[in-house]
């Protein structure tokens, strides 16, 4: 796997909050994947800790 490869898989597995925007700025996915991703801010991850504050 090439190094880019690596820190793709990398960032795609961490939060939600991460993954959306490598959804959409790095990887130029369709707006209905980013979007659910980022739906999921709210009740995934560090998002939800947050928001539970």
């Amino acid at each position: 796997m090439a190094p880019r490869a690596d820190l793709l898989a990398w960032l795609l597995d961490s939060d939600p909050a991460i993954r959306w925007q490598v959804e959409r700025d790095l990887l130029n996915e369709a707006p209905t994947v980013w979007a659910a991703t980022r739906a999921s801010i709210a009740t995934k991850g560090f998002g939800a800790r947050l928001l539970s504050l």
